[in-house]
């Protein structure tokens, strides 16, 4: 099962929140409120300015290159018709804010310009001449005010885009925290399905093996032999109900029944290599050192390597074949010997085996080392070093 998890937009900027509805409502206000005012006094020449100015808080927030045009445009118109200051001026350090609060960054250069030039040439024009104190007042004024507001945009700018670009990044990496669950689950799934398909070739391959070679054996002796042919049955049977109670055990546990089971077995150990060498009938077991504790893990993998080294032989060293399995304890280290004297390597295969490939796998998992190869003499050999700790996590 694939989850998609779609990628946030990318672009140059981190997104700028824009202008609530309420805001927006709040400059159509502010707009009619001062062509209300203006209309209610001042001179008559100066109205159509003043009007401009007006327009040009209600376009503010939603059209800031609009509301830039009609300031300007008001601008120009008092300068030529109004003798003092009016009250339409009020518009230029709002539309100054919300042209670094809402507009591209061009368009600020441009403005700045502009509202540089109206804070000297409206104070010039109305005081300039006649009162050069006032002028210098009023100028250091206007401008003051215009970068102040300039500059409170700008930070409320700043602060939404740092909102923003946190948010991103908060969304990115809850995406990729998505996706490496996703990436955990299917190795997890994975690593769990190979686990499984050891298990079961190593449980099915070796009994198989096991029962075809004494059922071969069985067939040639009955009539000879009868006694024999009983006993061989008899192992013909044990193995059968052994490697059947080994795949009821396994549906258990994939099932998630363990332990609810009167007939649960225990996990295969180091113990019942012995058992395992006997039912074979082909092989013989050595040991050697004085056993220490061992983690119940890799005592399953060494009891897997050897059951699959000893199915090797049965399938591929031929009738003749003898095996001889010898354990060893180091300190801290179990070495396994599995040799024959069958046709090993040289034998014809169908390319479809998954044994030799499975020891790595278990001998890999736990740490160890795991050599294989024809044996000098003729034969075949598997040789495997398996911490008995496991490894180091």
């Amino acid at each position: 099962m694939s989850t998609l998890h779609p990628a946030p937009p990318r672009g140059p900027q981190a997104p700028v929140v824009p202008p609530s509805r309420l805001s927006i409502w709040l400059d159509v206000a502010v707009g009619a409120l001062v062509a209300l005012l203006c209309l209610t006094g001042g001179p008559v020449p100066s109205l159509v300015g003043d009007l401009l100015f007006a327009c040009a808080i209600v376009f503010r927030t939603i059209r800031p290159l609009v509301g830039v045009a009609l300031a300007t445009l008001g601008g120009l118109v008092l300068l030529v018709v109004a003798d003092v200051p009016t009250f339409g001026l009020v518009a230029v350090p709002l539309v100054t804010y919300a042209v670094a609060r809402w507009s591209p960054r061009v368009l600020h250069y441009v403005t700045g310009g502009i509202l540089a030039a109206a804070a000297i040439a409206g104070p010039l024009r109305w005081f300039g001449v006649s009162n050069p104190a006032a002028f210098l007042v009023i100028s250091f004024t206007c401008l003051v005010t215009v970068a102040a507001a300039y500059a409170f945009g700008l930070v409320l700018r700043a602060m939404a885009i740092s909102r923003a670009t946190r948010a991103r990044a908060q969304a990115e990496q809850v995406r990729h925290q998505a996706i490496q669950r996703e990436s955990e689950l299917r190795f997890n799934t994975a690593a769990e399905r190979a686990r499984i398909a050891r298990e079961l070739h190593d449980i099915v391959a070796h009994s198989l093996a096991v029962i075809v070679v004494q059922a071969e054996g069985a067939k040639a002796i009955a009539a000879r032999k009868p006694e024999l042919a009983v006993q061989t049955l008899d192992t013909i049977a044990a193995a059968s109900r052994e490697s059947l109670a080994e795949m009821r055990q396994m549906v258990r546990l994939l099932r998630g029944e363990e332990g609810q089971d009167a007939d649960y077995l225990p996990t295969a150990s180091l113990a019942d290599i012995d058992e395992l060498v006997e039912r074979t009938g082909n092989a013989t077991l050595t040991v050697n050192g004085v056993a220490t504790p061992t983690s119940p893990a890799v005592e399953l993998a060494a009891y897997r390597i050897v059951q699959e080294a000893l199915t090797n032989v049965i399938k591929h060293g031929g009738p003749d074949a003898r095996a001889e399995v010898s354990i060893t304890h180091h300190p801290g280290l179990i070495e396994l010997v599995i040799s024959d004297n069958g046709r090993g390597a040289a034998t014809t295969s169908d390319g479809m085996g998954n044994g030799i490939r499975g020891m790595g796998e278990r001998v890999q998992l736990h740490g160890g080392r795991l050599e294989t190869g024809p044996r000098p003499g003729g034969g075949f050999v598997v040789r495997a070093h398996l911490p008995k700790a496991g490894p180091a996590r």
